[in-house]
């Protein structure tokens, strides 16, 4: 089974770009923290950082309503990819496929409308 879940942060503005068959592709880079005490008590911080791959309108989606320092959770899948470069020697990169992005941020106060602003 082939699963990934990772909460973070958006590490740079969505990049979306139409690909060559009409399709629509969104890149983000998304940084996991992890914090610990090592056994001489100092407090420690390791960051990962993670290429994510949207298609479609999940795509479409996150370039629209996502900024860098936005607060994700991406469930999708581990995908390979291998090539060979210009000076002949292979290449390899690892990404997550998303399949679904929740937006964790709460709305900014000023989009949020009060119940009693809402007519009936």
């Amino acid at each position: 089974m082939n699963i990934v879940i990772l909460t973070g942060f958006l590490g740079a503005n969505p990049e979306v770009k139409q690909l060559d068959s009409g399709a629509t592709v969104c890149n983000m880079s998304l940084a996991t923290n992890q914090h610990w005490t090592d056994k001489d008590g100092e407090k420690k911080q390791r960051t990962d950082w993670h290429r994510i791959v949207c298609f479609g309108s999940l795509g479409e989606t996150c370039a629209k309503y996502l900024a860098k320092g936005a607060q994700v959770a991406v469930r999708g899948e581990l995908r390979s990819n291998t090539w060979e470069d210009d000076a002949g020697k292979t290449q390899r990169s690892v990404e997550i496929l998303a399949k679904s992005v929740d937006f964790l941020d709460r709305k900014p106060e000023n989009a949020a409308k009060k119940i009693e602003d809402i007519p009936f």
